[in-house]
Order: C-alpha cells, then sequence, then structure tokens
C-alpha cells in the first residue's frame, strides 16, 4: 500500500507473480460465496476493498473493509487469473475533469480490456460534478515503462496524487 505522509491512501501495486498455493482463489471465492451475498442482503451495493493479512500457511484473515474506492484486491484477482499478461499494476484513485462522454472518447483506446495498448485497467468509474472519479490501474510490464504510461495518461488529462510522487514516477 502506497500512503501520503497524513496517512492517506494513494494506490498499491499489484505484481504479476505466479501464486502456487491457491490463496487468493479461496479469498475470491470466500468472498463471492459467503460475504458479499451477506452485504448485498444489508443493502450495500457499490465498490469497495478488503485488507487480507496472509500467514506463512497460507491461513487468511479479513482485517478490514473499505466501502469505498480503493478495489486493490480486484486487480489482485483479475491479475491472479492471468486477464493482464505479464503486466504488473499501479493501483490509484484519480479524476478526470470533462463529462462522461469527453472521458470515453480520450480514454477509449487506453483502457480497452485485452487490447496491447492497453495501459488504463477501470475498476470503477463515478461521473458527478464536472469531473469522472475513478479507481484503476496502470498497467506495466517493465519498471521502466511505469512512468511513460503515467506519462501518457496525464496527458490525456488524468490526474491523481499518486502520479505526482517522484519515485513513482522514474
Amino acid at each position: 500500500m502506497l500512503t501520503a505522509p497524513s496517512g492517506e491512501y494513494l494506490g498499491g501495486i499489484v505484481r504479476n507473480e505466479a501464486e502456487s498455493s491457491g490463496v487468493l482463489s479461496q479469498i475470491q471465492s470466500v468472498l463471492l460465496t459467503h460475504v458479499l451475498p451477506k452485504l448485498k442482503e444489508k443493502g450495500w451495493l457499490g465498490v469497495g476493498g478488503v485488507d487480507v493479512l496472509i500467514d506463512a500457511e497460507d491461513n487468511f484473515f479479513f482485517i478490514d473493509f473499505n466501502c469505498r474506492m480503493t478495489a486493490t484486491m480486484a486487480q489482485t484477482f483479475q491479475s491472479n487469473e492471468g486477464s493482464f499478461g505479464s503486466k504488473s499494476l499501479l493501483c490509484f484513485s484519480g479524476a478526470f475533469r470533462g463529462d462522461w462522454t469527453e472521458f470515453v472518447d480520450r480514454f477509449a483506446t487506453v483502457a480497452r480490456f485485452g487490447d496491447p495498448a492497453q495501459v488504463l485497467n477501470l475498476v470503477s468509474c463515478s461521473p458527478q460534478k464536472g469531473a469522472v472519479w475513478l479507481n484503476g490501474g496502470v498497467l506495466f510490464d517493465q519498471p521502466e515503462a511505469l512512468g511513460s504510461n503515467i506519462e501518457q495518461l496525464q496527458v490525456l488529462g488524468l490526474r491523481s496524487p499518486l502520479f505526482d510522487l517522484e519515485p513513482i514516477h522514474k
């Protein structure tokens, strides 16, 4: 998890590494078959994330549910299922100043799921008050490519406090 000096969540890294124990599949199964149906019964609907601790024996513990736009876990599951090939992600929350139509026009080519040119994975979007607020991930295959992919998204008008961190951008 990447945080600001104030403790504010800025994003996280999802590395494309083989996960041989199957613990991510177990976590996903518990979430889909037990946790999410109970939340839905209580009237919850929307994007959220969950912090999970995994010990050395692959026991897992749900420690914190975040019913807001963080959703690094969603991208972790997508990566584990091979959705991004060999690419890793820098997860972030950000915004685009403009309306929904302009957002779609600008980002359709770089966010098309499965396209070799995809550099943006969208988890959630919320258009409101002259902006599109989103949770997403910057895809990169080599650490050196991360900075240029962030710059490409910034040129298109995407903003995130995470993009301004010097070590991330290089």
